[in-house]
């Protein structure tokens, strides 16, 4: 995760569904590294996936030879991009953006950019860290990497972990790290063994407050410790050196976030985080199958495919994470609704659909004559988008546009957006619930305050700019909802195979108007 130009950017794995003959793999399954963004830390904008090294595609609304075409790096070997972490450098004047990726375990990579979002290129013709790295032939497994800047903005890399071969459990001697060369892309030392305590996987290294927190995922084995915590759980330790010893330098290691299948209920296998600072708050972002479970898609997969193995479907969740006057974290509980929104969306400006603060039934899929290179897709009737805290303001709002994308060669093809404002959640709301078919999700009621309609009318496949009056002046601060109607579909919310489909309108961008304008 970054922070730039007051957003937030989160680059996850892309854990994606593999409705496919057999059992899905979860190696396959993780197809390249998603990027979101967020000025509100409530609604994220989709800003597609990077094709790091030509993982298969199971996507129907990817087109494979652009799929193909779209790899960043080719290297030998290199067939993965797990667990990245991002920073960014003024560098000669120009800020660099720069992605460490694991390559399953057997290696660290590294991508670079201009722009948060791409494009991505690869300035390496080798892996940064490989098993021919000094000093990284015996690690377990040479994978999720961490990095941080000190105050010279000198680079630092952690990498590297495991729970066998240990001569002992506390001091793994799987744990890495070394000092980055100015230009972030190369070693500038060679990689020293330290031995922060139990560590298994998913370093995390940030500056907050002053003062250096290094954090990781404990690892299965961690019975009869000292320091409180329990299996899989993410720790911390605290220091004002990015390379101190430990011990010595940093603090013994404190539990901030408990596993997820127990704070959360969750069947999740594994823990993976990041800190952050954002608008004068701390938060951490980290990954559960929360989401997956409460839609039912591991038993749908498990229904098409025949399988009943495990699917790590996993989705990004944030929580506040407050730092003592002390330098301490007290241990953070995770939350299905997450952090409040810090700030509120301007609806007089074009905003993008892909910028969703919660939805039911819909997809994105990459498309470069969208404004933002991603469109809302599959889109079929009851399908809904919801944006939390829309602004907007005294005078309120008169009318409402919409770009969309008509369907290709669908004659007397109709669509339709309803607008709702201050809806109810529907199912369940407790953070270990889940919906089920006697519990299901969705809205209801609010107040709709106006409609488009969507015809086709000799320009299937292009975007049209649609534009309605609002039934009734709307001021004020309010979560807004889009309802669709399709007239070629009325599955709402199914996740099935064929529920990613391309027969209905897509939508890319919106905005209000003023009264009076």
């Amino acid at each position: 995760m970054i922070v730039y130009e007051d957003r937030v950017y989160i680059y996850a794995s892309n854990d994606t569904l593999e409705f496919i003959t057999g059992a899905p793999s979860y190696a396959n399954g993780i197809q390249g590294i998603r990027m979101l963004s967020s000025a509100d830390l409530a609604n994220w904008t989709d800003h597609g996936v990077i094709n790091v090294n030509g993982t298969v595609n199971t996507n129907p609304l990817i087109d494979n030879d652009e799929w193909v075409a779209s790899r960043v790096v080719n290297i030998a070997g290199v067939n993965a991009a797990w667990a990245p972490v991002a920073i960014w450098k003024n560098i000669e004047g120009v800020d660099t953006f720069f992605i460490y990726w694991g390559n399953q375990g057997d290696g660290i990579g590294v991508i670079r950019a201009t722009n948060p979002t791409g494009p991505w290129t690869s300035p390496r013709t080798t892996l940064l860290v490989n098993r021919q790295t000094p000093n990284c032939g015996n690690v377990d497994y040479l994978f999720d990497p961490g990095v941080v800047l000190d105050d010279e903005g000198n680079g630092y890399l952690y990498f590297g972990g495991g729970d066998i071969n240990m001569p002992d459990p506390k001091n793994t001697g799987h744990a890495r790290r070394a000092k980055l060369n100015a230009n972030m892309i190369g070693l500038a030392t060679q990689p020293e063994t330290w031995y922060p305590p139990y560590l298994f996987e998913a370093s995390d290294m940030k500056k907050l407050n002053g003062k250096y927190y290094f954090s990781y995922s404990t690892h299965y084995h961690t019975s009869g410790n000292t320091f409180g915590f329990g299996n899989a759980n993410i720790v911390y330790m605290v220091s004002d050196d990015p390379v101190g010893s430990y011990p010595g330098d940093f603090s013994d290691p404190k539990r901030v976030l408990d596993h997820p299948n127990t704070s959360l209920n969750s069947t999740d296998t594994n823990n993976h985080h990041s800190m952050f600072e954002f608008k004068g708050k701390t938060y951490i972002a980290y990954h559960t199958q929360k989401a997956a479970e409460a839609m039912g898609i591991q038993g749908v997969i498990r229904q098409v495919t025949g399988t009943g193995s495990s699917h790590r479907l996993r989705s990004s969740f944030i929580d506040e994470m407050p730092i003592n006057s002390d330098g301490t974290i007290n241990e953070v509980t995770k939350t299905r609704k997450g952090v409040e929104q810090v700030g509120s969306v301007n609806p007089y400006e074009w905003n993008e659909a892909e910028m969703i603060g919660i939805q039911g039934g819909i997809y994105t899929r990459p498309l470069s004559s969208a404004s933002n290179g991603v469109v809302v897709t599959s889109i079929d009737t009851w399908d809904w988008i919801g944006v939390y805290g829309v602004d907007f303001g005294s005078t309120g709002a008169g009318s409402f546009t919409a770009k969309v994308r008509l369907p290709d060669n669908k004659p007397g093809y109709t669509g339709k957006i309803e607008l709702r404002i201050d809806p109810q959640g529907a199912g369940v709301t407790g953070d270990n619930d889940n919906v089920t078919p006697e519990t299901p999700g969705g809205i209801s009621g609010g107040t709709v305050i106006g409609s488009i309609e969507i015809k086709e009318s000799g320009n299937a496949g292009q975007f049209i700019e649609v534009t309605g009056n609002l039934t009734q002046a709307v001021t004020g601060k309010h979560d807004l909802v889009f309802v669709f109607t399709c007239s070629l579909s009325s599955k709402a919310e199914v996740i099935w195979p064929d529920s990613r489909h391309k027969n209905s309108f897509e939508f890319d961008q919106w905005k209000f108007t003023e009264a009076g304008n």
